[in-house]
């Protein structure tokens, strides 16, 4: 039993972004951030709340290679001026300015990844990700090693920062209760010129690159297909934020989590109950420990939100560049 368990943990792991996409801020954080930062209409609104998701996208593509994930992760994160810098209207200008915004190399992901601002600290005294540290204080206080004993040290570190990150997305509803309902409206009712747009930026440079063989129509593919599987993976997401009482949203976020174990992972796998069981103490962990005290995550995003929208100005991508005309 306990080996079924730790190789569903496993898949788990594998499902909620093991690679270099992990340890970022989860969907809501993102989610409310764009819209705090938002001065413009609703419509533009809803599309740079999908643009601030929109580089995770691949985050549970798992048809192609980890080196072209990666490859792609670096490009959304990291390159993300190619988008900025194409020729834009006004609707593709709202979800260019939510791409930029969710970067790590200076922009949201940074403060969950690298130097959070309120909280984030090394042992060494370094700075270090807002999530980092939260999920190095969960390993300390709930040690995956006592459920499973003999798992890995990197696989439980890594489970520990997917908890975080969904367990602070839970906190995020207490902030806005229509959360949920504004990554549904933006995942419906993106602009749909978004996903050529977004191909046409990144296609060629993908095809480029050493991590991918294929031809640029292969990638230009590729990346409807990330985007196809991502907009219905939100939708599942939007609905379990938008359950009414805080300890369904808990338990839908576990069996969201749960549910991906069978269809990447072949053989016997415990009954879900006890799965779900497990992912419910550890973001009830979270929620309990990340508001209202040292570390506080309604603090560290609050200084996150200001920090962003004084960078986004500083380097030219102010709101008034995004409400010309559609």
């Amino acid at each position: 039993m306990k080996r079924s368990l730790t190789v569903t943990l496993m898949a788990i792991l594998c499902v909620a972004m093991f690679s270099s996409t992990a340890h970022s801020w989860g969907w809501a954080t993102h989610a409310y951030i764009d819209d705090a930062l938002n001065k413009a209409d609703d419509e533009r609104n809803m599309n740079e709340i999908y643009g601030g998701i929109a580089p995770d996208m691949f985050n549970y593509y798992f048809a192609e290679t980890d080196e072209v994930r990666d490859e792609i992760f670096n490009q959304f994160h990291y390159d993300f001026m190619n988008i900025w810098n194409r020729k834009k209207t006004g609707q593709e200008k709202a979800l260019a300015y939510g791409f930029v915004s969710h970067n790590e190399l200076w922009g949201a992901d940074m403060t969950a990844h690298k130097s959070g601002i309120t909280f984030g600290e090394s042992e060494d005294g370094e700075p270090e990700g807002y999530v980092v540290t939260w999920a190095k204080i969960l390993a300390q206080n709930a040690p995956l090693e006592v459920y499973l004993p003999g798992i890995p040290e990197d696989l439980a570190m890594q489970l520990y920062h997917t908890f975080v990150e969904y367990g602070l997305d839970i906190l995020t509803v207490r902030l806005d209760p229509a959360i949920g309902t504004k990554i549904l409206s933006a995942t419906v009712n993106r602009d749909e010129k978004f996903l050529a747009f977004m191909a046409d930026t990144f296609a060629e440079s993908l095809a480029a690159s050493d991590a991918y063989e294929g031809s640029e129509d292969e990638a230009r593919q590729l990346f409807y297909n990330a985007e196809t599987l991502h907009k219905y993976i939100l939708t599942v997401f939007g609905n379990a934020l938008a359950q009414p009482e805080e300890e369904d949203r808990i338990a839908s976020i576990s069996w969201f989590l749960a549910a991906f174990a069978s269809d990447f992972l072949p053989g016997e796998l415990p009954p879900p109950e006890v799965l779900v069981n497990l992912v419910k103490g550890y973001l009830g962990f979270v929620i309990a420990n990340c508001e209202g005290s040292i570390g506080d995550y309604f603090d560290e995003l609050f200084a996150t939100i200001t920090y962003l929208d004084e960078e986004l100005d500083a380097r030219g991508f102010t709101n008034r560049q995004y409400k010309d005309k559609k």
